[in-house]
């Protein structure tokens, strides 16, 4: 936590995989490769940050980006084509710090790329069709608005097409309104658990119990000093807001209150928990019963 500001990151045993000889892993990376074009060399990927209100709560959402095309493409355009659109590092690059106390460079290069442009691609075995349900979730939270699903028969693919994903993506979004307010509650949930621990805390699934463990952690610098002291200068607005939202939680009532954090009446508006500690560890943990 940073002031009233929570910050997830993943938490991942290592951040690259390395394939070796008579490993296989599908065709994506290498469908990518034929079928893409790098519009700065030497990149690993491209990551946008994406902002929009849910509820009560401002999001701040970065995700990786599989491609953009030149121009808004339309159903009958394939990815072969709109591919020949793109333009490869229109402008001089350009090197500086972030910060005057920083100690990252960053090098300003290629070109700025339009939401409506970006894609996802997905491949697939011809017998093995996609169902757009199955990438809904992921294409809403980054509102990234184009699918290619590349079918393929033992690694040979026919002509991919860009498809716009824009009217699915609302037709999911309005049939899944429950979810949304329960995915708000939930996040609403972990940082109110986290602030009782102290601003630090990992956050893990338990299949099992089919609960989500959070855990007090050491706290840990997600950030470089000089964006922390961004919030230390900001000052927030006290709110008053008590407006209660009740969700089913597979026959359990959820109950949350937006408001003042600490406060006696929101004290008494929790979500069902189990506090206990991690025998392995002893650090303190709450499992919130999904």
């Amino acid at each position: 936590m940073a002031s009233h500001t929570a910050i997830f990151c993943r938490e991942e045993p290592a951040a690259y995989e390395v394939i070796g000889l008579g490993k296989f892993r599908g065709y994506g990376h290498e469908f990518e490769k034929a079928y893409t074009t790098c519009q700065i060399k030497g990149s690993t990927g491209h990551f946008r940050v994406i902002s929009y209100q849910l509820g009560s709560l401002h999001f701040l959402v970065r995700h990786e980006t599989d491609g953009f095309v030149g121009e808004i493409p339309t159903p009958e355009d394939s990815l072969p084509n709109v591919l020949n659109s793109l333009t490869i590092s229109p402008k001089t690059a350009s090197t500086g710090k972030a910060s005057p106390i920083s100690k990252l460079t960053i090098q300003r290069e290629g070109q700025v790329v339009l939401r409506e442009a970006t894609l996802e691609i997905k491949t697939r075995s011809m017998y093995k069709v996609l169902d757009p349900r199955e990438v809904a979730p992921q294409l809403w939270i980054s509102q990234t608005p184009n699918i290619v699903r590349a079918y393929h028969e033992r690694g040979r693919f026919s002509t991919p097409e860009v498809e716009d994903f824009t009217s699915r993506l609302r037709h999911w979004e309005k049939t899944h309104q429950d979810d949304i307010v329960l995915f708000i509650a939930l996040i609403n949930r972990i940082i109110q658990v986290t602030k009782n621990f102290g601003g630090s805390t990992t956050v893990q699934y338990d299949r099992v119990e089919d609960t989500l463990v959070i855990k007090k952690t050491e706290r840990r610098k997600m950030l470089p000093d000089d964006l922390y002291a961004l919030w230390a200068k900001k000052k927030f607005p006290h709110r008053r807001c008590h407006r209660k939202i009740q969700i089913p939680l597979k026959g359990v009532l959820l109950t949350l209150a937006r408001g003042c954090p600490g406060r006696e009446e929101d004290k008494a508006d929790r979500a069902p928990t189990r506090n206990q500690s991690c025998h392995s560890c002893g650090q303190q943990q709450v499992k919130v019963i999904l």
